[in-house]
């Protein structure tokens, strides 16, 4: 769904079973050459902001209902950041990776055969192993906002999930609200 200020992402029916984790992907976004964008998570439980720092491996949080993640762009108007907001408690997984390839290892018409290495912010929604029914998720993305804009929009705005129903082989009725506090 589409809104004033941003793209509401909503999933419902979500299953499984398999020993890999079930996961949806969030962002998958290519970073500076140093792969070192600011990145913000606020945590609306313990009404804390704090930086993500990369640790070497992917992290696992869990986020409350209300919480919210911040990403410098690469562009220094703040054209390119973006901000991602959680309504409702959601777990994910946050990791920076190095990435490395060859055009011609895609497209074996392509000449290039230079090897490229770029940083990549990934976001997750682990929505569980094993056995996995039912799982959804619910957040939304809000392109070109500063880390001001999304803390006022976090405060401004509750998406709320009116009715999200799946049925099997049929697509389920979404619907979101905005209210005003």
């Amino acid at each position: 769904f589409f809104t004033e200020k941003g793209i509401v992402q909503m999933g419902t029916g979500i299953s499984g079973s398999t020993n890999a984790t079930i996961e949806t992907t969030v962002e998958a976004r290519m970073l500076n050459k140093n792969g070192d964008n600011q990145i913000l998570i606020y945590d609306a439980e313990t009404q804390n902001t704090y930086p993500f720092t990369d640790q070497e491996e992917k992290q696992s949080i869990h986020l409350a209902a209300g919480s919210w993640i911040h990403m410098k762009g690469n562009l220094e108007d703040g054209s390119c950041d973006m901000a991602y907001y959680f309504p409702m408690d959601t777990d994910i997984e946050i990791d920076v990776e190095l990435r490395s390839g060859k055009y011609s290892d895609r497209n074996l018409l392509f000449p290039d055969k230079t090897e490229y290495s770029r940083y990549y912010l990934m976001i997750g929604i682990n929505h569980g192993t094993g056995q996995v029914a039912d799982g959804q998720y619910l957040y939304v993305t809000l392109p070109s906002v500063s880390v001001e804009e999304i803390k006022a929009y976090a405060k401004e705005y509750r998406r709320r999930l009116a009715r999200c129903r799946c049925i099997p082989g049929w697509i389920g009725i979404k619907k979101v609200k905005d209210e005003t506090n």
